[in-house]
């Protein structure tokens, strides 16, 4: 795996993978994430590099970058694409733009539990996804067990259905999934990097944004 350059959609179980595969070379990784420093997956990335370092008796290192200072989300995976070594969190709807089934992912109504994502990832289908992956680019994806949470809207305006899309100017990633999802609830999507939105929020270029908790 560290034939090639080393990006993932990580979560700490993926650690195993990474360190089991180094030789007695020692590397460093870069792990960026494009929310805040003050979130929970602040902490819980600088635990995962504190891992890869004791796991790998030291042959491995890596550090945390908050706050998109690496650049966004699609930018940090053009950059692994090229070479960089970097260990990615994000969703999997970025993968989209190098293997566009990966979207489906991404999907709306697409479990009725958290827990039935696990039949999907232990599925012979993502498994081939997976591998299909690592054979036509530069990525290899560590894993998709990480649970971030429910997606929840902020808005100007009350939301309390599915008409209440309608018209609504509303922050999304730029993949293809969310600007398919929000589109055909009548919403107009924008695509603007996360760390923009409160910006974006705030002088009214969008009305609305969502994610999980954590994040919001």
């Amino acid at each position: 795996m560290i034939s090639k350059n080393l990006t993932a959609v990580t979560a700490a179980l993926g650690l195993s993978l990474v360190a089991t595969s180094v030789s007695a070379q020692d590397y460093f990784f870069r792990i960026p994430h494009v929310t805040s420093a003050n979130e929970p997956v602040q902490e819980a990335l600088e635990h995962f590099a504190e891992l890869i370092t004791e796991r790998s008796d030291g042959r491995i290192e890596a550090e945390v970058f908050p706050g998109g200072q690496l650049g966004t989300n699609l930018e940090m995976f053009e950059q692994v694409d090229l070479g960089a070594e970097i260990i990615i969190l994000a969703d999997p709807g970025y993968l989209s733009n190098f293997l566009p089934d990966f979207g489906v992912l991404n999907g709306p109504y697409l479990l009725d539990t958290p827990a039935d994502f696990q039949k999907i990832i232990a599925s012979e289908w993502y498994a081939g996804m997976v591998d299909q992956l690592r054979d036509e680019t530069n990525l290899e994806l560590l894993t998709l067990n990480w649970f971030f949470g429910d997606r929840n809207v902020i808005s100007s305006r009350p939301v309390a259905t599915v008409a209440d899309f309608d018209g609504l100017s509303i922050r999304v990633p730029p993949n293809p999934m969310w600007i398919a999802t929000f589109d055909s609830l009548g919403a107009r999507g924008e695509q603007i990097a996360w760390s923009e939105v409160y910006g974006a929020l705030a002088s009214g270029v969008v009305n609305a944004a969502e994610d999980p908790l954590g994040q919001i």
